[in-house]
């Protein structure tokens, strides 16, 4: 399970203390709350859900915090209002598309 590879990963690496990792639905998982703020999120999974997964972890990212959106050039229709979203200077983000694998949306919360 790919779950698993990641956990012995975070011990290989060190960084085990740092990282919450959780299975499961992402919005269940997570409604159990957090044990502090989001530095740094990483949406890559069902794209339909970016949006609404960052606008749920919003009150709880730190200032100037990092968020990666990964496979922009996979599903570019369900990634718009995403994309939208963090590209408008008004709803809080200064994002940018970086041309690394299926493409990277790379936003800092302001």
């Amino acid at each position: 399970m790919k779950a698993e590879q990641a956990a012995r990963n975070f011990r290989a690496s060190g960084l085990s203390e740092f990282i919450d990792l959780r299975i499961g639905d992402a919005f269940e998982t997570l409604k159990s709350g957090l044990g502090g703020n989001i530095d740094l999120l990483l949406l890559d999974g069902w794209k339909e859900a970016y949006l609404p997964m960052l606008k749920f972890l919003e009150p709880r990212l730190s200032p100037s915090a990092l968020v990666v959106a990964d496979d922009l050039a996979i599903a570019p229709d369900a990634l718009a209002p995403y994309l939208d979203y963090v590209r408008n200077p008004g709803n809080g983000y200064v994002s940018v598309e970086l041309p690394i694998g299926d493409r990277i949306e790379l936003s800092q919360r302001t």
